[in-house]
C-alpha cells in the first residue's frame, strides 16, 4: 500500500472506492480537514480532472473515511514529489552535479510547501545551506523560508552567506531570507533569534551594494521591534537617511516605523524629513510622525513642524499633515487651530481630511480654543419674550 500510496499521479477525486491508493499529495491536503469534515479545494491533484469533485465530498459520498485515514497512516513517512520519494530527493543533495543538486533542493521545497513540518527535509536543506555552489544554497535557503517552517537552526548559516565579500547576488538573497524567516519563524524562535537578525541586517545596511542595502530595509521592516532594540542597527538607518535615493529615504523611514526603537529616535528623523526634496519622502515623514506622535521636551515644536507642512505646494504634502496632526495627542489648541485652518484649503481632500481629523482630534480630549457655545438656559436668559425654543 505505501509503495501505491506515495505515487503522484493525477487521479479523479470521485474514485473513492480506491481512496487507500490515493496520493500522499492528496491526503497531506485534506488531512486537517476531513478529520473535522469540511470541504477542502486541491485544484493541485486534480488540476486535470474536470469533474473533480471536493476532497470531503467525495469521501462523503463513498463513505471512504476510514480508507483515507488508513491511507494517511501508511503516506505520513514520505509524501515524494514528481514520481520520486523524499528520501531519494535527499539523497540527491549529495549528487556530484550542481544542477541535479538545485533540482533536489527545489523539489524539497515542494514538499515542505505540502508538510512543512517535516524535521527530514528542513535538516537536508540546512546542511545544504553550506553547499559549495551559490545557486544551491540559494535553492535551500528559498526553501527553508516556506511560510509554516520553523528552520531556526538554518539562521546562523545564512548570516554566514549575508556577508560574503565575494558574491553580491548571495548576500542580497541571504538577507531577504532572513527578513522571511524573521516574519515566518514562531514568535518564540524569533524572539531568540531577533539580535541575530539585527546584527547581520546593520551589516547589510552599510553593504556598498545598493541592492543588497534595499532589501536590508525591507527585512528590517519585516523583523520589527528586535530591530529598534539594536543600536548598530539604528545607527545605520540614521546614516541611510541622507542617502541620494529618495526610494531609500522613504524606506529608512519605514524602517524606524516598524523598528519602533525610542520615539524620540524616530521622531527627529521624520521631523528633519518633513524639509526634504523629495514629495514622496515629505509625505512618508507625515505618516511617520502621524504613527508615532510628538513626543520629547517639546511636543508643540511637533505640532508646529508639522502644522507648517500644511501650507506645503503639493496635496500629499498637505493631506499627509492633516492626518498627521489628527493622530496627535491633544496637547493644546495648536493642533487644533492648525487643522480648522485646513478646513479652507482649495483642495477638497484635504478640507475632508481635516474634519474627519477634527473629530478624531476632539474624540480624544482635545480642547477647543474657540468660546464655549452658550447652553439653553443662557441663551433664554437673554432672549426676548415669546422666543419659541425658550
Amino acid at each position: 500500500m505505501r509503495s501505491a500510496c506515495c505515487r503522484t499521479e493525477d487521479r479523479p477525486l470521485h474514485d473513492a472506492p480506491n481512496a487507500p491508493r490515493y496520493t500522499c499529495a492528496l491526503v497531506a491536503l485534506c488531512k486537517r480537514r476531513i478529520l473535522r469534515g469540511s470541504s477542502v479545494s486541491a485544484p493541485l491533484v486534480a488540476r486535470r480532472s474536470s469533474r473533480a469533485l471536493t476532497c470531503s465530498r467525495a469521501l462523503r459520498r463513498r463513505g471512504a473515511y476510514i480508507a483515507v485515514l488508513i491511507a494517511l497512516l501508511a503516506c505520513r513517512a514520505d509524501l515524494g514529489y514528481g514520481g520520486r520519494s523524499t528520501r531519494a530527493w535527499i539523497a540527491q543533495l549529495d549528487d556530484t552535479s550542481s544542477r541535479a543538486r538545485t533540482d533536489a533542493a527545489e523539489a524539497l521545497g515542494r514538499i515542505l510547501a505540502i508538510d512543512p513540518g517535516d524535521p527530514r527535509v528542513i535538516d537536508a536543506l540546512v546542511h545544504a545551506l553550506a553547499d559549495s555552489m551559490d545557486v544551491v544554497r540559494l535553492a535551500a535557503g528559498d526553501a527553508l523560508a516556506t511560510p509554516g517552517v520553523s528552520a531556526a537552526e538554518a539562521i546562523p548559516l545564512l548570516v554566514d552567506a549575508a556577508a560574503d565579500s565575494a558574491h553580491v547576488l548571495v548576500r542580497g538573497v541571504a538577507v531577504q531570507l532572513l527578513g522571511s524567516m524573521a516574519r515566518t519563524l514562531p514568535p518564540r524562535e524569533a524572539t531568540r533569534a531577533g539580535p541575530a537578525l539585527a546584527a547581520a541586517f546593520a551589516v547589510a545596511l552599510r553593504d556598498p551594494d545598493a541592492d543588497v542595502r534595499m532589501r536590508a530595509l525591507d527585512a528590517v521592516s519585516r523583523l520589527g521591534a528586535p530591530a529598534g532594540r539594536s543600536q548598530s542597527l539604528v545607527h545605520a538607518l540614521a546614516e541611510l537617511a541622507h542617502d541620494p535615493d529618495p526610494s531609500v529615504r522613504v524606506r529608512v523611514l519605514e524602517g524606524y516605523v516598524a523598528a519602533a526603537p525610542p520615539a524620540d529616535t524616530t521622531l527627529d528623523v521624520a521631523l528633519q524629513m518633513l524639509n526634504d526634496s523629495s514629495v514622496t519622502v515629505r509625505t512618508a515623514a507625515a505618516y511617520a510622525i502621524a504613527r508615532v506622535g510628538p513626543s520629547g521636551s517639546s511636543p508643540a515644536a511637533s505640532i508646529d513642524a508639522v502644522a507648517t507642512a500644511l501650507m506645503d505646494e503639493t496635496v500629499e504634502v498637505r493631506t499627509a499633515a492633516v492626518v498627521a496632526l489628527g493622530a496627535m495627542r491633544p496637547k493644546g489648541s495648536r493642533a487644533d487651530s492648525a487643522l480648522r485652518s485646513a478646513l479652507a484649503d482649495p483642495d477638497s481632500i484635504v478640507r475632508r481630511e481635516a474634519s474627519h481629523a477634527l473629530q478624531r482630534f476632539h474624540l480624544r480630549g482635545g480642547r477647543d480654543p474657540r468660546p464655549a457655545e452658550p447652553t439653553r438656559v443662557e441663551r433664554c436668559r437673554n432672549a426676548p419674550p415669546g422666543t419659541r425654543e425658550c
